[in-house]
C-alpha cells in the first residue's frame, strides 16, 4: 500500500507539472514573457531538474515565441545558465538540438560582427582618401586665408587710410593738430558725427602719440565704487576699447591704430595691489604723460557741446586758459587705490573717487603713419 501511495503521489506531481510547462508554453507563444518565466519558475519548485521548465526558461532570455525558433537566434546562448542546466538534465536529443541552435546563433553573430569591421574598414579607407583629397585643399585655403588676412588686406586698408589721410600725414609733426574719426560733438544728432581733432604728443618708429584736443565725453573712471580699482580692470578702460572704439573710427581706421603697450603707474600714498601693464588701442594719459608732453596751455581741457551736455563739471572762470575748462581723466592712480589722477580745472593733477561722475575724457592713442 504504501509503494501504491508513493506511485500515486508522483503522478500527481508528475501531472501538475505538465500542466503548468503546457501553460508556460502557451504564454510563450502569446509573447507573454514574465507569465512563461513565472510558470517555468513554479513547474521547477515541483521538479528542480526538469529540462522543459529550463528550456522554458531559456527561450523567454531570447524572446523565442517557440522551441524551433532558437534556430533564428543572433546572439550565442550558451553562457546562460538555463541553457547549462537543459543541456544537464535534458538528455541526448536536447543536448544536440540546443548546441546546434548555439552554433548557428555563434556562426550568424560572427558573421556580423565580421561585416562591422568591414564596414569599419571600409569607412576608415573612406575617409582616409576624403584626406588625402581634401588636405592639399584645404592646406591652399588656410594659406590663401593667410596671405589675405596679413597681406592683402592689411595692405588695402593701408592704401585707403592712406589715400584718406596721406597729405596730413607726409607733413605731420609733433605739436600739430591731426584730424582723424569722429565722434559726435556740437549735439545736434541731426547732422551726424564731427570730425575729432587731436594733438600730436611724439612720434616714434612710424607711430604717433595722439590725444584728442577736446575732451569728447564725461564718464565715470569704473562704474561703481571699490576699493582697488587699477587701469586694468577699470569700466572706462574697457568702454574706450569697445563702444568708442567701434564708433569712433571706420574699419580702416581702426586697422591702423596700435595695440599699444601701456605702463601701469601710480602715485599711492597708501595700498598695494598688483598693478599690471597693458596693452590697449585707445588708454588715457598718465600723470607722468600729461606732465611730459602737455604744456600748461594744454593741461587745461576744453570741451564739446556733447561732453556738456552729459554732466561734466565744468568752470565759467576763464582764468589763464581764456576759455572755460572741465576736469579730465588720467590713467595712474593717486592717493589709494580706490582713486584715479585727474587734471583739475586749474590745469594740476589731482585725484578723485574711481567713480565720481562729472569728469571727461580726453582719449589717446598711438596711429600707425607710415
Amino acid at each position: 500500500m504504501e509503494e501504491q501511495g508513493s506511485f500515486d503521489a508522483g503522478r500527481t506531481t508528475e501531472s501538475k507539472t505538465d500542466a503548468l510547462i503546457r501553460r508556460a508554453y502557451l504564454f510563450l507563444e502569446d509573447g507573454e514573457w514574465d507569465k512563461a518565466n513565472e510558470y517555468c519558475e513554479r513547474v521547477l519548485d515541483l521538479s528542480p531538474e526538469n529540462p522543459k521548465a529550463y528550456l522554458g526558461k531559456l527561450m523567454v532570455e531570447q524572446k523565442a515565441h517557440r522551441a524551433e525558433d532558437l534556430q533564428k537566434c543572433e546572439t550565442p546562448f550558451d553562457h546562460s545558465t538555463n541553457y547549462k542546466r537543459a543541456v544537464q538534465f535534458g538528455g541526448q536529443k536536447l543536448e544536440a538540438y540546443l548546441k546546434h541552435c548555439n552554433e548557428n546563433a555563434k556562426g550568424r553573430y560572427e558573421k556580423r560582427a565580421q561585416q562591422e569591421q568591414e564596414k569599419k574598414k571600409k569607412a576608415r579607407s573612406k575617409f582616409r582618401k576624403a584626406v588625402l583629397i581634401v588636405a592639399p585643399i584645404l592646406i591652399i585655403g588656410i594659406a590663401v586665408l593667410l596671405v589675405l588676412t596679413n597681406v592683402i588686406l592689411p595692405k588695402l586698408y593701408h592704401d585707403s587710410f592712406i589715400r584718406e589721410y596721406g597729405d596730413a600725414l607726409a607733413s605731420i609733426k609733433v605739436g600739430d593738430s591731426f584730424s582723424f574719426g569722429s565722434y559726435e560733438q556740437d549735439n545736434d544728432l541731426s547732422n551726424g558725427k564731427e570730425r575729432i581733432e587731436w594733438l600730436v604728443l611724439d612720434i616714434q618708429d612710424g607711430k604717433a602719440l595722439l590725444v584728442s584736443k577736446y575732451a569728447l565725453d564725461s564718464l565715470r573712471f569704473n562704474n561703481e565704487r571699490k576699493d582697488v580699482i587699477t587701469w586694468e580692470t577699470c569700466s572706462l578702460r574697457k568702454w574706450l576699447n569697445t563702444e568708442f572704439l567701434q564708433e569712433a573710427f571706420s574699419p580702416t581706421e581702426r586697422r591702423m591704430i596700435q595695440n599699444s603697450f601701456v605702463k601701469a603707474e601710480n602715485k599711492l600714498s597708501y595700498g598695494d595691489a598688483a598693478i599690471n601693464d597693458t596693452y590697449d588701442r585707445i588708454f588715457l594719459l598718465s600723470s607722468s604723460e600729461a606732465e611730459n608732453y602737455l604744456d600748461w596751455w594744454n593741461m587745461y581741457s576744453r570741451y564739446t557741446d556733447f561732453a556738456f551736455s552729459r554732466g561734466l563739471t565744468y568752470s565759467d572762470f576763464y582764468g589763464e586758459s581764456g576759455f572755460s575748462t572741465c576736469i579730465w581723466w588720467l590713467r595712474d592712480n593717486y592717493y589709494s587705490l580706490s582713486t584715479a589722477s585727474c587734471v583739475d580745472l586749474s590745469g594740476n593733477i589731482s585725484a578723485a573717487s574711481v567713480n565720481e561722475i562729472g569728469i571727461a575724457v580726453r582719449p589717446a592713442l598711438w596711429l600707425n603713419i607710415d
